[in-house]
C-alpha cells in the first residue's frame, strides 16, 4: 500500500466552534506536529515525547519549552544556555524533585538533590545532590555541592 501525503495550505483565518484536532495517520509516537512560517523556520514543535517548544524567529532565540517526561519542567529563557531564565524543577539526572531555580546559571548542576530553592545569578550553581537549601542573591551558596539544610 502506498502512502498519500497531502499538503493543505490555508490562507487567511481558520475558525471553529469546537476543538481542532490534528492527527497523524501513523502509529509512531515519536512523531509530532510542526508549525512553520514561509521561510521554514519552526515556530512551534509538539513532539511525541511530551515536549512542546515555542520559538521566536530563528534570529531572535526566544523560546518557551514545556517538558512532560521524567520530571515536570518549565523553562522561560531568552537563549538555550540559561541566560536570564526561570526554571522549575530542572532535570539533569532525572532524580531530583521539588526544586525551584530562578536566574542565570542557578541550579544548573543539580542531579539528585531535592527541596532546593535558588534565586539570583549563579545561586546554588554547583549543587549536585544536596537537599533543602535556600540560596538568595548573587552567587549565594554557589560553592555548595552536596550540603543540605543551608540558608
Amino acid at each position: 500500500m502506498k502512502k498519500i501525503i497531502v499538503t493543505l495550505m490555508i490562507t487567511g483565518s481558520l475558525y471553529a466552534q469546537d476543538d481542532i484536532i490534528l492527527k497523524s495517520a501513523g502509529t509512531d509516537a515519536t512523531k509530532g506536529i510542526l508549525f512553520q512560517n514561509s521561510n521554514a523556520d519552526t515556530l512551534m514543535d509538539i513532539d511525541g515525547d511530551g515536549l512542546i517548544s515555542i520559538f521566536g524567529t530563528s534570529n531572535k532565540g526566544a523560546k518557551l519549552r514545556l517538558y512532560g517526561t521524567n520530571a515536570t519542567y518549565l523553562e522561560l529563557a531568552s537563549s538555550g544556555n540559561y541566560t536570564s531564565s526561570l526554571t522549575w524543577n530542572i532535570s539533569a539526572g532525572g532524580q531530583e524533585t521539588d526544586n525551584m531555580f530562578i536566574g542565570q546559571g542557578t541550579g544548573e548542576s543539580i542531579t539528585t538533590g531535592g527541596g532546593n530553592m535558588g534565586l539570583g545569578y549563579f545561586a546554588l550553581n554547583k549543587l549536585t545532590s544536596g537537599g533543602y537549601n535556600v540560596g538568595i542573591g548573587r552567587y549565594a551558596l554557589e560553592k555548595n555541592t552536596t550540603g543540605s539544610n543551608n540558608v
